[in-house]
């Protein structure tokens, strides 16, 4: 059986692709059925050309004959590649951070996805703003994260809430010295009544704009809720000594989950590669869970629907707890972590979020309205 992966890179996270296949490697080696198979590997660039992404395609599956397809790109890209993998018969894993809204739920027979569901997050932050206090507030971005439906699934979810949005700040800068959140701070300052922030940044700027906004004389009358790269560590670790607004939102995973899969997952992958676990080792080990459920059934490789028939029926006890693939849309849904960081703490709460099923179905029943348009490279290959 041979394997055709397709992976990213990243300027903005230059480990992306190493981290991504460490952790289908690595889970490889650990579960011992490396012997079973041979993986062949494309680079996908940053993902955002479809031609380039449709010749690598074709190069895994006619050079490297690749039985199954494991392809790290994004839903635009994918929704232009989808013919040509749906024509192929073969098992297709699409990976990536789930911060597009596809354009149909309409499943095909032999693709999967797998991500961190970013959009969903989003959405699930929308209306944890929408449900506390005031229902106005104030959006703040950046041009590159707004090209992704994640920031229009939040405010969806916020206005379907009766929120309202008040103010809308996007920020263009580099992410070096000269960046700042004047407008935004600006329009703080006017005294218009609203402290509530949904804010959608990814890692590095977030940092910035935590630390802004933390020196803002008004700072400890703000709610901020946010995206989950807003939420990883490196993000978080600016507000340790003192956060003096509070910071709420949803992420797909976090290191310190108690469970046995996850203990196994970032033990492994510091012993074996030297550095902690990632989202992106999260993901590639993931999909090497999955895969190895069709390795080890009785069914024809190359038998896409039948396989995506069996994933159906069989849940996988994962880093971030059971997740099962919804027949409705083939996409798998996880568990979910919400996050707080109180007003004038340094502590960050972990607590598993509930009902998640009911909300993924309103999630999915409640698109984007209006002309749809954005980046199509992969969320965080920039």
């Amino acid at each position: 059986m041979n394997i055709g992966v397709l992976y990213p890179r990243s300027a903005a996270h230059p480990s992306i692709g190493l981290e991504f296949m460490d952790g289908i490697k690595t889970f490889f080696k650990l579960s011992g059925i490396s012997s079973s198979f041979t993986i062949t590997t494309e680079n996908a660039g940053y993902g955002g050309v479809d031609k380039e992404v449709k010749e690598k395609i074709e190069k895994l599956l006619m050079t490297g004959g690749a039985d199954i397809l494991v392809l790290y790109i994004d839903q635009k890209i994918f929704t232009l590649v989808k013919s040509l993998l749906e024509v192929s018969g073969k098992l297709v894993i699409i990976v990536n951070p789930g911060a597009d809204y596809p354009q149909s739920w309409e499943p095909s027979p032999n693709i999967i996805h797998l991500n961190l569901n970013h959009a969903f997050l989003c959405w699930l932050t929308g209306k944890l703003a929408a449900n506390e206090n005031k229902p106005q507030a104030l959006m703040a971005t950046s041009f590159y994260d707004c090209g992704y439906l994640h920031s229009a699934m939040m405010v969806n979810s916020f206005n379907l809430q009766g929120g309202q949005i008040k103010f809308n700040y996007v920020n263009n800068q580099a992410y070096n010295e000269g960046f700042h959140v004047n407008e935004l701070i600006s329009f703080l300052k006017t005294g218009n009544d609203t402290n509530k922030l949904l804010c959608i940044y990814d890692e590095l700027p977030a940092r910035m704009v935590y630390k802004m906004l933390n020196d803002y004389a008004g700072a400890r009358q703000l709610q901020l809720f946010v995206s989950p790269m807003m939420l990883q560590p490196k993000a978080l670790e600016i507000l340790k000594e003192d956060c003096k607004f509070s910071v709420e939102g949803y992420m797909p995973w976090t290191e310190t989950l108690n469970n046995k899969a996850n203990s196994v997952f970032t033990q492994t992958i510091l012993n074996e590669t030297g550095k902690a676990a990632s989202i992106f080792s999260l993901l590639g080990w993931e999909a090497s869970m999955i895969l190895q459920k069709v390795i080890e059934s009785a069914i024809n490789p190359r038998n896409g629907s039948n396989l995506v028939e069996l994933l159906i029926n069989n849940a996988i006890d994962t880093p971030r707890g059971e997740i099962s693939l919804d027949k409705q849309t083939h996409w798998y849904v996880p568990p979910v972590v919400k996050v707080s960081v109180n007003k004038n703490s340094t502590e960050t709460e972990w607590v598993a979020a509930n009902n998640i099923i009911q909300e993924w179905k309103n999630f999915v029943s409640n698109p984007p309205v209006g002309v749809v348009s954005g980046w199509t490279n992969t969320y965080l290959c920039y």
